[in-house]
């Protein structure tokens, strides 16, 4: 999604019991929040996957850590790699990792992002 620059208005609207009610509000998108909405693109293929997986990551340059976690939040893998500006591609093999779901967390400069994994 490109969000671009500009102004705007995001109009929330509830329903309840109650009633309904609307609230409008103005937004202003500066560089900076397009810039951050590009920056979390996080992609991973093949999932489920029984070896390689492949994650693919838009970022600032900098440096990326990569984390695999179980889905009790133990640390099963952990990886820091070099970004380039720009869409980055890095691969990580858990053909030694148990079978089951985990969470792929990638965080690059101002930028956390996450995804569920699953290895066969």
């Amino acid at each position: 999604m490109d969000w671009g620059t500009g102004n705007g208005s995001v109009v929330v609207t509830a329903t309840n019991s109650c009633g309904a009610g609307s609230k409008a509000f103005a937004v202003t998108i500066g560089c900076k929040e397009g810039e951050m909405a590009k920056a979390n693109q996080l992609n991973v293929y093949p999932n489920p996957t029984a070896g390689v997986l492949n994650v693919e990551y838009t970022a600032e340059k900098g440096t990326a850590q990569v984390t695999v976690l179980d889905l009790s939040g133990r640390v099963v893998m952990t990886q820091t790699h070099a970004n380039a500006a720009g869409q980055n591609t890095l691969q990580l093999d858990l053909s030694k990792v148990a079978k089951g779901a985990y969470m792929l967390n990638v965080q690059t400069n101002g930028s956390n992002n996450q995804v569920r994994v699953v290895v066969e």
